[in-house]
């Protein structure tokens, strides 16, 4: 065997190395995702809806069976679109979600194997993705974060390659094609496209005149998915895009702290929620303010010294390849501050930073790869090594964590079925409570602490019911504001009102199953089971005289005394019994 015959096997070892990395991360979603299926929350449920309306032919609707339009379309689309291969919405995200988490790994290993001396780096940043329990969390869930970080790294991928290459107009239509589509399968990524924008209009090859055009261009090509589907929204609705639009009490200080919580949670080696382990949480903190310091001062440090310092040699350290994504992270966390100061919002989690963290892995490794390019001595040798250990010592400590921690969430979902504070699958597709409700639907006013599982679970009809949502996963505590609410409410007439509750917890231990002698008068309980429980309120009339000024009143409440009729002067009450 020749040099040349060991030439190709390494150019082929690498690309190799990563579809054999990408492959173990999907099928280790897959495996994760297979016994109780997918995590499940009210978003969720809201695009299976959508998905089965446009599999059936019904057109893109909700849950309700009115127009599809707080959420953006694509994901739903997309799920639509593989249950035409005979797949039940259901089955088809999970399928979706496995083949975009692959890809994404995939994707991110190439790129990096691509611009980086050290074929390890590549390697390493592959597995990085693949165990980020972030990304596999999300992926976990019928949500629609992992395809929007596929199209999303689709886009700025092609980016970089239209910088390096502007006479070439096929990327750049191709990132505005990825941007359009990220942007409607989550409305965060108008990032995408402001980031495509400011990338095109630094391009220093071309005159200011050409990077404008393209700019406008590519923003008014990767706008037509979300303008379209604004239009369709507005003939349907009469309001483009319909979402929660009240002043949020989230202030830009609560933004700005969650923001650094969820940065510093990127970093944990170790869960600090269990006692003892925030000593190394603690530690990964400082290796990484470490390396970040030692980085800095040994880059100016060389800066100041040139390539032709006595100490240093200087080759291209050339980081203009991870411009894209910095500027993407950048437009992002910008977007999300605004827009959480200004919308129903109650924190920012990882679920909203999540997006950022491919992106950020992607750099870093770059970094990284600059960093052991540099040939040092004395000092600056120190500065230098000092940086690379404690990026390598952080990179391994968080990579044996994740890969620990993502076993061992495996193993709790392959056994239970339980992958977080949510609902899986399994558990409420067969579970008793949405049982009992198909066979018993109710009608009238229902009050509940998730509405969602009544509309989809439990197959009830939002038409035939006015549902009042009180969240909530403690059950006594949530029945007695429960029965003042209904004391308060004016309820529609009927003769009872009904009190569903979800348990959230997966531990299925009856947490609503509340002893006969310790209900209130009026409330009575109809099915408690591990997953649930279910109770009737009896209603009477009553009405308020009026007189000397007084407005007359009257509705429907609880009925407290058991007689069946209702009184002359204030309401019934019946809460304090559970007191």
């Amino acid at each position: 065997m020749g040099r040349e015959h060991w030439r190709r096997v390494r150019r082929w070892a690498g690309p190799a190395l990563l579809i054999v990395i990408a492959l173990a991360g999907a099928a280790h979603l897959w495996v994760r995702t297979g016994e109780y299926g997918l995590g499940l929350t009210n978003d969720s449920l809201h695009y299976l809806a959508a998905a089965e309306s446009i599999a059936e032919g019904k057109g893109l609707k909700d849950a309700t069976g009115g127009p599809f339009l707080l959420f953006p379309p694509l994901y739903p689309l997309v799920l639509a679109g593989v249950s035409r291969l005979g797949i039940e919405p259901v089955a088809a995200a999970r399928l979706v979600n496995v083949a975009a988490f692959g890809l994404m790994t995939l994707l991110a290993g190439l790129w990096l194997l691509r611009r980086v001396r050290y074929g390890v780096i590549a390697g390493a940043g592959a597995l990085t993705v693949m165990a980020a329990s972030p990304l596999v969390n999300a992926a976990s869930y019928l949500w629609t974060e992992t395809l929007f970080v596929l199209l999303i790294l689709l886009s700025l991928l092609q980016l970089e390659a239209f910088r390096q290459r502007p006479e070439r107009r096929l990327p750049l239509a191709a990132a505005a094609v990825c941007a359009g589509l990220a942007v409607v399968t989550r409305y965060m990524g108008v990032a995408g496209i402001i980031t495509g924008a400011l990338l095109i209009l630094a391009i220093p090859k071309l005159p200011a005149r050409v990077r404008l055009a393209y700019a406008a261009a590519y923003g008014a090509a990767a706008s037509v998915p979300l303008a379209v589907y604004m239009a369709r929204n507005y003939a349907v609705s009469g309001s483009w895009i319909v979402s929660p639009n009240r002043d949020s009490a989230y202030t830009a200080g609560d933004a700005l702290r969650d923001l650094a919580s969820g940065a510093l949670g990127y970093l944990q080696v170790a869960d600090t929620a269990v006692g003892g382990w925030s000593g190394l949480f603690w530690a990964g903190v400082g290796l990484a303010a470490l390396a970040a310091t030692a980085g800095v001062l040994l880059y100016f440090r060389l800066t100041r010294a040139g390539a032709t310092g006595r100490d240093t040699i200087l080759p291209n350290i050339d980081l203009a390849p991870a411009l894209p994504f910095a500027v993407f992270a950048a437009a992002y966390v910008a977007i999300l501050l605004v827009a959480v100061t200004y919308r129903d919002t109650e924190s920012i989690d990882g679920r909203l930073l999540m997006p950022l963290l491919t992106p950020l892995l992607l750099v870093g490794a770059l970094m990284a790869d600059r960093l052991l390019r540099i040939e040092a001595r004395g000092g600056l040798a120190a500065l230098k090594w000092a940086a690379a250990t404690a990026a390598l010592l952080l990179w391994a400590a968080n990579l044996a964590y994740e890969t620990r921690s993502g076993l061992a969430d495996t193993a709790t979902a392959l056994e239970s079925g339980y992958i977080g504070d949510t609902y899986n699958t399994a558990q409420w597709r067969d579970g008793e409570t949405p049982a009992y409700l198909k066979a018993h639907p109710v009608a009238g006013t229902v009050y509940t602490n998730h509405a969602g599982r009544l509309w989809w679970f439990a197959g009830l009809e939002q038409r035939k019911i006015s549902v009042r949502v009180q969240a909530d996963d403690d059950c006594p505590a949530w029945l007695r504001r429960v029965m003042t609410k209904i004391e308060r409410d004016d309820v529609v007439r009927q003769d009872y009102a009904y009190i569903i509750w979800f348990d959230r917890r997966g531990e299925y231990r009856n947490w609503c199953d509340i002893e006969p002698d310790r209900l209130p008068p009026g409330l009575e309980r109809l099915a408690v089971f591990g997953d649930g429980a279910v109770y009737r309120v009896r209603l009477v009339p009553w009405s308020s005289p009026g007189g000397e000024g007084r407005e007359r009143h009257s509705g429907w409440g609880i009925d407290a005394d058991g007689q069946g009729i209702g009184g002359i002067g204030s309401r019934p009450a019946a809460a304090s019994a559970l007191g």
